[in-house]
């Protein structure tokens, strides 16, 4: 159970970085 709580957060905190590095590099896609 620990395990998965472990697992579920390291996923959910790598969804929200890869998240926020798109937000970062969109205006780039616009500009190019």
């Amino acid at each position: 159970m620990l395990i998965s709580l472990i697992v579920m957060a390291l996923i959910g905190t790598t969804y929200y970085w890869l998240d926020d590095r798109l937000d970062v590099y969109d205006p780039i896609w616009i500009f190019a």
